[in-house]
Order: C-alpha cells, then sequence, then structure tokens
C-alpha cells in the first residue's frame, strides 16, 4: 500500500512547476496597467484607448479556452502548455519594443491567446497528478501563488514604470525558462485518445449534466460576480470618496485581502481534513457577505483593512474547494474540457459584474452596490447547496 502510494506520488518540485503555470497566468495584465498613463502619453492615446490593451489580452480568454481545453484532452497536457507559453513570452516582450499602438494591440491579442490555456491546464495538471489530501493541498498551493502574484506584480509592475512604459512588458521573459521546466521536467500521465470527437463530446456532456457539477459553476460565477462586481471595481471609489484614501492606502487595502487569501489557500489541506465542503463553502461566503456589510457601515481605514481580510480569507477558502470537488468529478478524459468551461463560467463572472453593479449603483447609489453583493453571496450559496442536494461531494476521478 505505501509502495503504491509512493510510486503514484508526483516527482519532486513539480508543484512549483505548476505554480510557475500559475504566476505567468495572473502576470498579463496585473503587471502592466500601472505603466498605462505613461503609455498613454508615450503613445498619443487617450485612456479610453490604452484600456484597449486589456481587452484585447482577455478576449482570447473567452474565445480560444475551452479549444485549448478540448486539445489537451486530446493530444496532451505538455503539448498545449508549452506553445502557449512560448507564445505568452514571445508576444509579451514584444510589446516592449514596437511603438505603433495598433500593432501593440496586436501583440497583446496574441499574449492573450498564449495566456488562454494557463489558468485552466495548471488545475487539469493538479488533478491529473494528485489525489486526497494531496489534490486539497496542491489546490492551496496554486491559489496562493495567485493571490502571492496579484499582490507582487501591480507593485513590481509599477516600480518599472518609473524607469519607462516599456519596461513592465518585459516581464513575460519569466515565461521562457517555466516553459523549459515544462516541456523537459515535467512527467504528465497521458494517453492519446483513439476515441471519436463525438464521444469525446458526450462523455464532456456527461459530466456537464451532473448536479454537482452544475452547482459548482454557479459558484464559481457567483464568486466572480461578487468579487467584480463590489470589491474590485467600486470599493476604490468608496475609499476615496469617503475617506479620501491615496492610491497607496487603496494598494494597501488590497495587498490586505490578497495576503489573506494566500494564508487561507496554504491552509487547504489542514482544513479539508478537519471540515467537509460543505462546512468550508457556507464559512466562505458567510466572510463574503460579512465584508461586503461592513465596507459601507465603516467610518474608519481600520474596520475597512478588517473587511479586506475577512473577504481575502472568505476568498482563500473558496476557490481551492470549488476547484478541489470540479477536478474530483472531471475525469481525465475530459478534464482539460470541463476547466476551460470553468475558466468560461469565471470570465461570465467578470464580464457581468460590473453591468450588473453599475445597474443597481445608478439606481441606488455606491453604499447599494455593496449590500446587493452581499446578497448575491448568499444567494449563491442557497441555490450552490441546493444544487448540490444530498451528494456526498465525493468524485469519481
Amino acid at each position: 500500500m505505501r509502495r503504491d502510494r509512493a510510486e503514484n506520488r508526483p516527482a519532486k518540485g513539480v508543484l512549483p512547476i505548476i505554480g510557475g503555470v500559475t504566476f505567468i497566468s495572473v502576470l498579463g495584465i496585473a503587471s502592466v496597467t500601472p505603466a498605462f498613463p505613461e503609455a498613454a502619453r508615450a503613445l498619443s492615446v487617450s485612456a479610453r484607448e490604452i484600456a484597449l490593451l486589456i481587452s484585447a489580452f482577455t478576449l482570447p480568454g473567452i474565445l480560444f479556452t475551452p479549444l485549448t481545453g478540448i486539445l489537451a484532452d486530446r493530444i496532451g497536457r505538455r503539448e498545449i502548455l508549452v506553445p502557449s507559453l512560448l507564445l505568452f513570452g514571445l508576444a509579451g516582450t514584444g510589446c516592449a519594443f514596437v511603438s505603433d499602438f495598433r500593432l501593440l494591440v496586436l501583440l497583446r491579442f496574441l499574449q492573450g491567446l498564449g495566456a488562454s490555456s494557463l489558468s485552466s491546464l495548471n488545475m487539469v495538471l493538479i488533478g491529473d497528478l494528485y489525489r486526497g489530501p494531496e489534490r486539497e493541498r496542491a489546490t492551496g498551493y496554486n491559489s496562493s501563488v495567485i493571490s502571492l502574484g496579484t499582490a507582487l506584480f501591480p507593485v513590481l509592475g509599477g516600480a518599472l514604470a518609473l524607469l519607462g512604459w516599456r519596461w513592465p512588458f518585459l516581464l513575460p521573459l519569466m515565461a521562457f525558462p517555466v516553459a523549459f521546466a515544462v516541456r523537459f521536467r515535467l512527467e504528465v500521465p497521458f494517453e492519446r485518445k483513439s476515441e471519436t470527437l463525438g464521444s469525446y463530446f458526450r462523455a464532456l456532456g456527461q459530466g456537464l449534466r451532473r448536479r454537482e457539477v452544475l452547482a459548482i459553476l454557479t459558484a464559481t460565477t457567483g464568486t466572480f460576480i461578487v468579487l467584480f462586481g463590489s470589491v474590485t471595481a467600486f470599493l476604490p471609489f468608496l475609499l476615496a470618496d469617503r475617506f479620501g484614501a491615496s492610491s497607496f492606502e487603496i494598494g494597501l487595502v488590497f495587498l490586505s485581502q490578497s495576503l489573506a487569501t494566500a494564508l487561507a489557500a496554504s491552509q487547504s489541506g489542514t482544513l479539508a481534513r478537519r471540515f467537509s465542503p460543505r462546512s468550508r463553502l457556507v464559512l466562505a461566503f458567510f466572510l463574503f457577505s460579512l465584508a461586503l456589510f461592513l465596507y459601507p457601515q465603516a467610518r474608519s481605514l481600520p474596520p475597512v483593512f478588517l473587511a479586506a481580510v475577512a473577504f481575502g480569507l472568505g476568498q482563500g477558502m473558496n476557490m481551492p474547494v470549488l476547484l478541489s470537488l470540479l477536478v474530483s468529478f472531471a475525469c481525465p478524459e475530459y478534464r482539460g474540457g470541463l476547466m476551460a468551461i470553468n475558466t468560461m463560467a469565471l470570465k461570465l463572472g467578470q464580464t457581468v459584474a460590473p453591468l450588473l453593479t453599475g445597474w443597481v449603483l445608478t439606481r441606488w447609489g455606491l453604499e447599494s452596490v455593496f449590500y446587493a453583493s452581499a446578497l448575491t453571496a448568499l444567494a449563491t450559496l442557497t441555490a450552490t447547496l441546493i444544487g448540490f442536494g444530498r451528494s456526498s461531494l465525493s468524485g469519481r476521478c
């Protein structure tokens, strides 16, 4: 028994390689936005036009993520990851050497195309290589990397932007050593599929029809509606309008949230051994709602930091549970496709959130955005628990 377990355990150093893929996946936007004002001046474009560098990067994720997931299931994980990382590095670094804005937008689109597989295939690899509590631990590690990258890259990008707007665009050079490690150091068990494409889609459809999977996708979409509809989009305005907070102080609030997320995510394995997935999700969404009720009630910055930590802890518990559950229901033959659909659910939440809360803002004001988001968190939790029903939540994969 112990020998089998040791033989099935991934080689030492595999998890940092997966973490490297995850680290690159959050680099594309967070590291370059501090350079946007200077880039707009240098290229003689408006703030609205420079924002196209974000849209050009994210659009391929909506268009091509399902395709990359399907290809990863059909021809192999590394066969998709390595070219994706190389394209990300080449196109992203190329942005530092162009002066034509239209070419810059094109390169950002190509960089986004390279990025489109990264945020789903990292979890596919974890599902392929880890089982049970080790999978929970690996998922928590992955979420910690996301949080640390989200906290680090704006600071690093801002520091580099002091040297000139082109410097943050050199950070994609980090994709090349990660691609090398994936190609030569990462061993992934994979059997090339002989089944027809029709059989593949039937298997994927059967996986999608499971009520637990639909509940997980609902929770993922709801989570990012709550996050991007309130905290990401409108918390800076609340802090600036109510407290006159500087951009540095606003950044510290988000940093405290990211660090709390990383802390909670790093303990996913321990929490998984002590609490059920349902219990952790209930606590996570309760923390979301508590934080979102606290934000508009705060009359000084200390309660804001308390709310940010509460929200971050909820995020650090929530996403590892959802991702680990989804991987357990995603069998290897269609795991890439299902994780790609989860990424699309995430991006759907990111896309519709500002539209929904923007409508709330125009009708009832800024504080109502946070109250509405708190209610959305509770509604998402209720829908998720109903979707789970009496399931044991023990996936077969």
